[in-house]
């Protein structure tokens, strides 16, 4: 999911795997997160099946997302992100 309000990079990847949504966020889009509260490592993904793919997913990501789409206060938009609407 792509917020258009927020500049460039995903907000979070969803993944329907068996009928549960999964999904995982990307905290790199977050604001005023203190570095040492996270936890980076190297990864790769190349060789990886879809077995293996599927799998790594359901162990680490977040199961059974729900969305609720919302209107913005004082707009006729609807959508995930916050209420500020972009300077024009």
């Amino acid at each position: 999911m792509r917020c258009r309000h927020e500049g460039p990079g995903y907000l979070l990847h969803c993944s329907r795997i068996d009928g549960r949504l999964y999904a995982v966020v990307n905290v790199n889009a977050f604001e005023n997160v203190e570095p040492v509260l996270l936890r980076r490592s190297p990864s790769t993904f190349d060789g990886e099946n879809e077995q293996a793919r599927l799998g790594r997913r359901r162990r680490n990501w977040i199961a059974d997302v729900q969305f609720e789409l919302v209107r913005r206060p004082g707009t006729s938009d609807y959508g995930f992100c916050g209420p500020e609407r972009p300077p024009a």
